[in-house]
């Protein structure tokens, strides 16, 4: 990373925060919860992005996500779930699968899809991995390659984001403003969102023992 830039951008974010009791940052890993914070303050928020690049982008993606949330009174952002059919968790399923394997240039997979409108256990999300599993690791290799100050802020948000919400779709979809154009274009995490949004976590599982894979829905309505 560019430290002077990245220096100033901790500055810039410690400051925002207004409390002088926070130690200094040093590294963007130090800023878990400062995204959480400072949702609930329009302007500082707004602040916060824009010196970053794309910024008036990656400042309306996260807002998309804050402003499906109509109270805060927990530590991470969790949205009012909107009324979904089966079939549209389904076809936004597909659509996910479809634009990750197209992000990341692989053949897509053809899963089963369940709804299930239950909280998934611990012992179900022991066999659960991401719907596009690749694509989290392209993005991470986007954080890290060459391309200058749009890398430099991926390495920046990605922690703050991902502790907004923990959940790696609020991640991925507000960071791809800073992608590469093929990326951007496709939008891989749109679809995504559009279940978070629904209150769906989408996952594919597998049986210990055999080769079949397929996606469970849970929709903790």
């Amino acid at each position: 990373m560019a430290e002077a830039t990245v220096r100033e951008w901790l500055d810039l974010w410690h400051g925002l925060l207004g409390d002088p009791s926070i130690p200094q940052f040093n590294k963007p890993d130090e800023m878990a919860g400062v995204l959480a914070d400072l949702r609930r303050y329009p302007d500082r928020l707004a602040n916060a992005f824009a010196p970053l690049p794309c910024g008036d982008e990656l400042l309306s993606r996260v807002k998309l996500c804050i402003d499906a949330e109509m109270h805060h009174d927990g530590i991470y952002l969790v949205p009012d779930a909107l009324d979904t059919t089966d079939d549209e968790l389904r076809a936004l399923v597909a659509d996910s699968i479809l634009r990750g394997s197209q992000s990341c240039r692989i053949d897509p997979p053809n899963y089963p899809i369940n709804i299930i409108r239950r909280a998934m256990t611990p012992s179900e999300s022991r066999r659960a991995a991401p719907i596009v599993a690749e694509l989290g690791d392209l993005f991470i290799g986007f954080s890290y390659d060459s391309r200058g100050v749009e890398n430099d802020a991926m390495q920046f948000l990605r922690e703050t984001l991902y502790t907004l919400a923990a959940s790696f779709e609020v991640q991925g979809y507000c960071l791809t403003p800073l992608c590469p154009d093929r990326i951007r274009r496709i939008d891989p995490y749109k679809p995504q969102i559009d279940l978070w949004l629904r209150g769906a976590h989408a996952v594919v599982r597998w049986e210990v023992g055999s080769d079949d894979l397929w996606v469970d829905v849970f929709v903790d309505s």
